[in-house]
């Protein structure tokens, strides 16, 4: 049986303003579901796969929600594997695309980040502009019109003020 968000470890006001202010241990329980825990990690992986518009709210407005999803979501998850859906090929093969994908972006988020140095944007952007010197700097400005007449009049009208 799920604990509701309210009953759940570590769910005093005082913790979500902890995990709301600072870092928190991603082991931190929020809630448990059939005696297994559920873990902040989780909560924040929830959390980081809404849309844009949701990320834009505070997590403390959504904590509750979130906890629920997550209650659902491992209540929903238990009854498939009971029901034996790893059975399913097609299961089978959606769940290993679905941790390639995840292990490929990892591997190519880390070789990304440690090519990405500070020194090495530097180094590249102080090439970058090296190979600028000495260029004419060109500035324009257009304001597009439908007509030959119409750009004249317009003309005129700048240059009356």
């Amino acid at each position: 049986m799920a604990q509701s968000p309210h009953n759940a470890p570590d769910m005093t006001a005082e913790a979500l303003q902890e995990m709301t202010s600072r870092e928190v241990p991603n082991d931190t329980i929020v809630a448990k579901v059939n005696g297994q825990p559920v873990y902040v990690s989780e909560l924040i992986l929830l959390y980081e796969d809404l849309p844009p518009q949701y990320q834009q709210v505070p997590l403390q407005d959504i904590y509750e929600q979130l906890v629920a999803r997550l209650i659902d979501r491992k209540l929903l998850a238990t009854e498939a594997f009971r029901n034996q859906q790893l059975e399913d090929k097609e299961t089978l093969r959606r769940a290993q695309f679905a941790v390639e994908d995840v292990v490929l972006t990892a591997f190519v988020s880390q070789k990304v980040n440690a090519l990405l140095t500070e020194e090495a944007l530097r180094a590249d952007y102080a090439e970058l502009t090296a190979d600028m010197d000495g260029m004419e700097e060109v500035e324009a400005r257009h304001i597009l019109v439908r007509s030959r007449e119409e750009a004249q009049a317009l003309i005129k009208q700048i240059a009356d003020g």
